[in-house]
């Protein structure tokens, strides 16, 4: 009974931290303040290129802190990573399905929903849900 409740109790942790991943808040096109580039070092401590107008900086963050490596004068390393950061496509935050499968590892557009005619209504939707009814 109490080794159920354990595995209860890691699932509900594994799925907060999962939900708790997928919510982080994303960068906006129209941001003025742009990521170049992200590079984790480890948990809660990873390395960013920031950049603001025609500047730019590495900046080390931890979990308590952020501090700021060097700042980054190279013109012709500022315009690639612009144009990396430009042509880099844009991630829609999607479906909770999506988001979950995104985060699993999961590839592949086919869903079972998808498979089982749920995933879009089309013209004949009431039709199939009527199918599917009769079978039970």
């Amino acid at each position: 009974m109490i080794l159920v409740l354990a595995l209860v109790l890691v699932a509900i942790w594994l799925v907060f931290r999962l939900l708790r991943k997928a919510q982080r808040p994303k960068q906006g096109s129209e941001s003025l303040i742009k990521v170049f580039a992200t590079t984790s070092l480890g948990t809660g401590k990873a390395v960013h290129v920031i950049g603001l107008g025609e500047k730019a900086w590495l900046v080390g963050s931890a979990e308590n802190s952020v501090s700021l490596i060097s700042a980054i004068d190279d013109k012709e390393l500022l315009d690639q990573l612009a144009l990396e950061e430009a042509t880099r496509p844009v991630q829609s935050r999607g479906d909770f399905t999506a988001i979950l499968s995104g985060l699993l590892g999961r590839k592949g557009g086919s869903s079972s929903a998808a498979s089982s005619g749920l995933a879009e209504p089309g013209p004949d939707f009431l039709a199939r849900a009527r199918d599917r009814l009769k079978k039970y």
